[in-house]
Order: structure tokens, then sequence, then C-alpha cells
């Protein structure tokens, strides 16, 4: 998701990065955590997007893109309106 589109308000003063560096991609990837819950990865391939993991969130957001849909399943039924791409982000659409 676009980063100037999400907002974490850090209520308690709990949200932490952590940087790993030399991820498999071969450089050090930021991984925001509150209270030991990954909240916000951010995309070091792509400057300005970040992860959002939907299981954090009280409401469900619409998905704007999804990824590996060459290998969904029948049962996970298609995202509407969410750009799909074969396999990763960028690559060949579906």
């Amino acid at each position: 998701m676009d980063e100037t589109k999400v907002h974490i308000e850090d209520r308690d003063g709990t949200l932490r990065e952590y940087v790993s560096k030399e991820a498999m991609i071969g450089k050090s990837v930021g991984r925001w955590f509150c209270s030991a819950v990954e909240m916000k990865p951010v995309s070091v391939t792509r400057p300005g997007l970040v992860i959002v993991k939907l299981g954090n969130l009280p409401h469900f957001l619409a998905p704007e893109f999804e990824i590996f849909a060459f290998h969904r399943h029948e049962w996970q039924g298609q995202r509407e309106n969410a750009i799909q791409y074969k396999i990763k982000l960028g690559d060949e659409k579906v």
C-alpha cells in the first residue's frame, strides 16, 4: 500500500523499528513492531510502499493489488478492483 495512505497511531509508545541486516535480498529491511506484533514491514525493493497485514486492523481495507494471483486457489476467490500480478509485484499481470 502507498505509505502516504498508512498512519499508525502509537498511543502507548510501543511501536519500535527493528532492522534486519542483510536480508535475503541483500539489503537491510525495516520491520515495525508493536508489542511483538509486526505492524508495518517496509518494502526495500519498492520505495514508498508498505505492507499492511490485514489481521492487525479492526476492519478490512480493500486490497489495491494481489500477488501470486496465478497460484490462487478457486476457494480464495478473486479480489475485485485489485491489480493482479501473476507472481510478484511489478511482474506480468493476470
